[in-house]
């Protein structure tokens, strides 16, 4: 009787070490997509705020050249129609930067969203080789 509850658990214990290192594997396939995808993003994000900025600064000079009488056609904006109130401002105030401020905000938010996903990974890694040691000690004691 002693002799079969060791057999038991053996298989047990070596069925716990397969099952463990099956799940092991699928969540690192897993966090291997997710990096790929947030670090794909995250570099997207990147060239899109450069992209923003240089072209906000150009427009930015822009009408600052044209403010200052540099722009080549001298005329006079047209008489706005009947229906405008002139309390429209649109993203003047901002120059279009918030566009760049809310890519800024989700290039962060995606780091940080990377960082804890390597945070997680190291942490079932660590869980893993644990768990592994424990039922390689039971084995080795059975």
């Amino acid at each position: 009787a002693m002799i079969k509850a060791d057999e038991d658990a053996l298989a047990e214990n070596s069925q716990s070490q397969v099952t463990e290192t099956e799940e092991r594997k699928e969540e690192n396939a897993e966090y291997q997509k997710g990096i790929s995808n947030l670090s794909e993003a995250a570099t997207i994000l990147k060239r899109a705020i450069s992209v923003l900025r240089k072209y906000y600064s150009k427009i930015s000079a822009e009408i600052k050249a044209e403010a200052e009488g540099a722009s080549f056609l001298q005329r006079d904006d047209p008489a706005p129609p009947s229906t405008w109130d002139d309390k429209y401002t649109g993203q003047s105030a901002a120059g279009g930067t918030d566009a760049v401020s809310m890519l800024e905000f989700i290039l962060t938010n995606t780091q940080a969203e990377e960082k804890a996903a390597h945070d997680d990974e190291l942490s079932g890694q660590h869980s893993y080789e644990d768990s592994m040691e424990a039922l390689k000690t039971e084995e080795a004691s059975l």
